[in-house]
């Protein structure tokens, strides 16, 4: 959608838009109902076990008895070569730590009808001990603990897709930059306000919090099964964050909230262009004057990498259309970024892993 929005941007291009559109609407209408008319409403019922439609016996319990998930090419295999494919749904919110006869009815529902993987998704936020926000609170996660141990029992695999933007805490303030920034942080969806979502990508202080929990999260032993969570193969997946990248077009609102954050950025990016270029002369040499605006320069560390994919993705398709290669300040901004980003991912997954 926003291609179209910028492809079609005069006001004739964009009536030569909805008069194709809207010829095209009745056709798509009719071929939709053709499709969808023989569909039925699917309303899942609370089955007693053991009814025709009851597909728990399908299912391998328990989760992890052929060892932890890896993938071979395009394939998913467990550790003895067993292969697997999931249907899964996503639990979120509050709900992980739901009471225990919810919790029973849930996974039995979920077994009835053949699920075998469950993505526990941005839940994380609501589960901090007091004023932190890498320390699990315990109460909470001994409900969590029977859920992750009922789906195991049933042969249902979960992963933890728990970080939607880090939710900062007051106990968070004396490691971080500028915890004030972060705190007062607003965006256009309400439930971001406050948290490390786009920054988390370059900002090493940022992304210890959310490192930190994760790593408190994988070394808590299970109080219902024994299992310390890095060791339960029934763990299938960690994801480290949900729709956040340093890409994000959020992150340019971000930045002018957060002129430390902002400031951090253009010295890192500043580096990286000195340890390329090695002087100011050279780097205009390669860019040209006008891609460097106002006092952005090496010497001053004031260059700024303009982290939003709408910039690049528009250089691109102008590229394409002249038949000309992408200017050197964009391809040096985009390499310049990719590579924070693997560089978090990496140290992410490295601690991850370090637990077992």
């Amino acid at each position: 959608m926003n291609t179209l929005i910028s492809v079609f941007s005069s006001p004739g291009r964009k009536a030569l838009l909805a008069l194709a559109l809207a010829s095209l609407l009745p056709g798509l209408l009719a071929q939709e109902r053709a499709l969808t008319e023989q569909w039925f409403e699917f309303k899942p019922a609370d089955d007693p076990s053991g009814s025709v439609f009851d597909a728990t016996s399908w299912l391998d319990a328990p989760a992890g008895r052929h060892g932890f998930l890896q993938m071979e090419e395009e394939d998913l295999v467990f550790e003895d070569g067993t292969p697997v494919r999931f249907w899964g749904v996503n639990i979120c919110s509050r709900n992980p730590f739901s009471e225990k006869e919810v919790v029973d009815r849930w996974v039995s529902q979920l077994a009835r009808y053949g699920v075998n993987g469950v993505r526990f998704h941005k839940f994380s936020s609501h589960a901090y001990q007091g004023n932190t926000s890498t320390i699990p609170d315990e109460e909470l996660y001994r409900k969590f603990d029977y859920f992750n141990a009922a789906l195991r029992e049933k042969g249902i695999y979960y992963g933890w897709s728990h970080i939607y933007g880090h939710q900062v805490k007051p106990a968070d303030r004396e490691r971080l930059l500028s915890y004030d920034e972060i705190a007062g942080l607003e965006y256009p969806w309400s439930h971001l306000n406050g948290t490390t979502s786009s920054l988390v990508n370059f900002a090493p202080d940022l992304q210890d919090l959310s490192i930190e929990l994760t790593v408190n999260m994988l070394e808590r032993i299970n109080v219902e099964t024994g299992v310390r969570y890095a060791d339960d193969p029934a763990l299938a997946f960690i994801e480290l964050q949900n729709e956040d990248n340093i890409f994000w077009g959020a992150i340019g609102e971000s930045l002018k909230q957060a002129p430390t954050y902002r400031e951090l950025l253009c010295r890192q990016f500043s580096g990286w262009l000195e340890a390329k270029y090695g002087s100011d002369a050279e780097l205009v040499k390669a860019w040209g004057r006008e891609n460097l605006p106002g006092d952005q320069s090496i010497r001053l560390k004031r260059v700024d990498p303009s982290p939003n994919h709408g910039v690049f993705s528009q250089e691109y398709r102008a590229a394409l259309e002249e038949g000309r290669v992408m200017s050197r300040h964009i391809l040096d901004k985009m390499r310049f970024l990719y590579e924070k980003q693997v560089e978090f991912y990496d140290r992410f997954a490295a601690a991850v892993r370090a637990t077992g």
